[in-house]
Formats: structure tokens, C-alpha cells, sequence
């Protein structure tokens, strides 16, 4: 655990060194999900989450996100959702977002590592000019659970934005701890590195998340 938690602040360092014009932040990421588990296929979550900005002193935005998932076999699901965002500030840029996303599962009851791919696409819609953004999402997440209610990750995501611009926008590199409470409440606090690049300003943020996860059956 000691070198699996050594080596994630090593590739949080190594991550895109800074450049001349970046504007770099800390952030606070918090919220609730819900999960009712429909049937043996189906899944419904709701989540609801809070971001502050500026060293964690402003209110950047909240959102509500509605989401389906299906399990199609043990190794593929698929995902459908929707988010409401308010965007807090001089100007609030509410968003719709419509996304689909495709996991893919690899784990043994062997082995105390599991990997997750998720790809998929999101439509973003900016509610006061009808603005487009487009972006093709994909992420790796590598699951260690050496202990019966504690597990460690460590996740890459990059995005692609599309809408004539056709090029990666962001990386993200995520590392973390998930903690089962009982069988139905989860408590998940991560470290985020988010990274901008083709941009004219970039930006960094350095992302702290607290999300507590509530599960039950239909």
C-alpha cells in the first residue's frame, strides 16, 4: 500500500509541468449519489454534487445528474445520463448534458486487482446562447483491494473536443480511496489532477473530493 500510494504522488508531480501562462487553482468536490439497483440488469443513479473554487473560497457550480445503466454481461455495461449544471458567477452558464458511456470489467476472484475502461461521448449545451461542446471521453481506472473494506484506485481520463476544434482538451489523473461503511453506504475521497492543454491560458486544478454513495435494492 505504502509504494502504490508513493507512486501516485509521483505521477501527480510528473503531470504536464506548468507553463508560462497557467492559472492554477484548488478545488473542492462533494456530493451524494444514490444507486437502486432495478434487476439483475438494470441500474438507476441520481447524484448530486457541490464545487467550490479559488483555493476551495467560491462557489463554482452544482449540478443534478439522472442516469440509467445496463449490464449487457459480467465484462460490459452501458450507461445513459443526464446533468442540469449551475455555474456560479457574473454570468451563470447553466448546462444540459446528455452522455453515453460504455465500461468494460476485467477482475479474478484471484487477484486483488481489477481494471474498468469507459468510453463514450457527452453533448454539453449551454443554456443562455445554445453553445454546442462535444467531447469524446476515455478513461482507465485500476481498482487494488488487498483489504476486505477498503479500496485504493488510481485512474487516467482523457477528453477530446470535437465542435470543428477536433483535438484533446484535458487530462485527468485520479487517485483514491473507496471506504464500505456498511452494505449499503460507501464513502470515496480522491486526489485530482486536472490538466488543460491546446488552450491559450490553460489551467490547473487540484481537485480534493469527498462522495458518499448510497445503494439499495428495488
Amino acid at each position: 500500500m505504502k509504494r502504490f500510494l508513493a507512486t501516485l504522488i509521483i505521477l501527480f508531480i510528473a503531470t504536464p509541468l506548468f507553463s508560462q501562462n497557467e492559472l492554477v487553482d484548488t478545488e473542492l468536490w462533494s456530493g451524494l449519489a444514490v444507486k437502486m439497483k432495478v434487476n439483475k440488469k438494470w441500474k438507476i443513479e441520481l447524484e448530486e454534487q457541490i464545487r467550490f473554487k479559488d483555493s476551495i473560497k467560491t462557489l463554482k457550480s452544482s449540478f443534478t445528474e439522472l442516469s440509467a445503466r445496463y449490464k449487457i454481461n459480467k465484462q460490459f455495461s452501458l450507461k445513459a445520463g443526464y446533468r442540469y449544471s449551475i455555474r456560479y458567477g457574473y454570468r451563470q452558464r447553466n448546462r444540459n448534458r446528455m452522455a453515453l458511456f460504455l465500461y468494460y470489467n476485467f477482475e479474478r476472484d484471484e487477484l486483488p486487482i481489477s481494471i474498468q475502461i469507459r468510453s463514450g461521448f457527452q453533448n454539453d449545451i449551454e443554456d443562455y446562447n445554445g453553445q454546442l461542446l462535444s467531447y469524446s471521453r476515455n478513461r482507465i481506472k485500476v481498482n487494488y483491494n488487498p483489504f476486505k473494506d477498503v479500496e485504493s484506485f488510481f485512474s487516467y481520463e482523457s477528453f477530446y473536443r470535437f465542435n470543428s476544434k477536433n483535438e484533446f482538451r484535458t487530462n485527468r489523473f485520479t487517485g483514491g480511496l473507496s471506504w464500505e461503511i456498511n452494505k449499503a453506504l460507501d464513502l470515496t475521497g480522491f486526489y485530482r489532477v486536472e490538466q488543460e492543454i491546446n488552450v491559450d491560458e490553460p489551467e490547473r486544478q487540484h481537485i480534493i473530493g469527498l462522495m458518499l454513495t448510497y445503494s439499495f435494492k428495488y
